[in-house]
């Protein structure tokens, strides 16, 4: 009897544990309320007719495509006129480095900027002046929240959409012009954070305080001087260099009031879904202080090649239940749904093959956790709306 008690207890313990990775395939039935839409009045309808529109059909969507996509090939030109001030892309040429580090890589004024094409779409802009660029990226994207598409913990931790400062009309205006250049229209999903002095200590202290502020002082060095003393034969100075690459983070220096940022976020859609997922979205970080953008990493938008095939859907509470035995969560009491949507989600289906699959995202927050966890926690898992297992970016068969 004994042993048959460790043998379950064991087949639940590998199941939380696995199911964090890539899906779990033992499923154990857990039922956790979710959240209803509040009654809205007519004007708030007639204000958010697309909105409730959207509530509405998910609701009521019982089957949707998965989409065979690709990566949006975006206006070189513009790319370069707005990230170089050059009139054209074969203008920037003159920002390349003597090694090459790839067709659109370009070092500039102690900038790097980054274009891969249209088979990853990766986009990176990173101003190293004071080492911001890399001080931001660790105190921001250190815990992940924006990893595998935009984390619910994300607006726990930075509940507010403005600073002092800075509206957030005044920041998407600061970004305007870089989102464009990467492809972002006005038909895509914008939303701000306000990362305040107050988030930046909160993630810092996870960390014991190691991250540090960016600040004068700080020596510009960049990739192609690396490679430049390998090609010379200087691997040991090469070395040095490339450890001096990205070491403004340990500097130590203290983040104050001027350091806070504005995060906005970008999501494009597909057949009037969001896609929100792992290799899709655009993080720009704008300081109001130094009026600033210091950090732009994500992807270009995507667009349909196909519809590979249509499926039907698992419904919402199921959805829930998976993420509770994904958690290892056993009752009400120690999880809150705050949302669940349908979104599209990306999967990588075999070489250059991306699919888009409907998921159902479903945002939480743990209750009767220490801090610790709760702040490490993503806060939004997403559910393969066909399957009914977490969706997985790398194709299982």
């Amino acid at each position: 009897m004994k042993n048959k008690k460790k043998k379950i207890l064991t087949m639940v313990v590998v199941c939380s544990l696995l199911g964090t990775l890539g899906g779990c395939r033992f499923k154990r039935n857990v039922d956790i309320s979710i959240p209803t839409e509040p009654e809205k009045t007519q004007s708030e309808m007639n204000q958010n007719d697309e909105d409730m529109s959207q509530v509405q059909n998910e609701s009521a969507q019982t089957s949707a495509e998965t989409l065979s996509v690709v990566y949006k090939n975006i206006d070189l030109n513009l790319f370069a006129q707005v990230f170089m001030e050059t009139s054209t892309i074969e203008e920037a040429e003159k920002y390349k480095p003597k090694h090459s580090l790839g067709e659109y890589y370009y070092e500039i004024g102690g900038k790097t900027i980054v274009y891969t094409g249209i088979t990853s779409g990766i986009i990176s802009y990173n101003d190293v002046t004071d080492g911001a660029g890399d001080c931001y990226d660790a105190i921001i994207n250190s815990l992940g929240y924006l990893t595998n598409g935009m984390g619910n913990s994300f607006r726990q931790l930075c509940p507010n959409e403005s600073l002092d400062i800075c509206s957030k009309e005044q920041a998407i205006e600061a970004c305007s012009k870089y989102a464009q250049a990467c492809g972002y229209g006005s038909d895509c999903d914008i939303t701000v954070y306000a990362f305040t002095l107050d988030a930046i200590e909160k993630v810092n202290e996870v960390f014991a305080d190691s991250i540090s502020a960016p600040g004068e002082g700080f020596d510009i060095v960049t990739k192609g001087q690396v490679e430049e003393l390998r090609d010379e034969g200087k691997d040991e100075e090469a070395e040095k260099m490339d450890d001096q690459l990205h070491s403004a983070t340990g500097r130590g220096l203290p983040w104050k009031k001027e350091h806070e940022a504005m995060v906005v976020y970008y999501r494009s859609k597909l057949n009037g879904m969001l896609l929100d997922s792992h290799d899709a979205g655009l993080e720009i970080v704008y300081v109001p202080y130094i009026d600033k953008i210091v950090l732009i990493t994500g992807h270009v938008p995507c667009q349909q090649t196909a519809v590979s095939k249509i499926s039907e859907l698992i419904s919402k509470e199921a959805a829930v239940s998976q993420v509770a035995q994904t958690l290892g969560v056993r009752t009400q009491d120690d999880i809150q749904i705050d949302a669940v949507s349908l979104v599209y989600a990306m999967q990588y289906a075999g070489t250059d093959q991306l699919c888009a699959i409907p998921s159902w995202k479903v945002d939480y927050v743990l209750k009767n956790a220490d801090e610790n966890t709760k702040i490490r926690d993503s806060g939004s898992l997403w559910i393969d709306a066909v399957s009914g297992f977490v969706a997985d970016y790398w194709k299982q068969d």
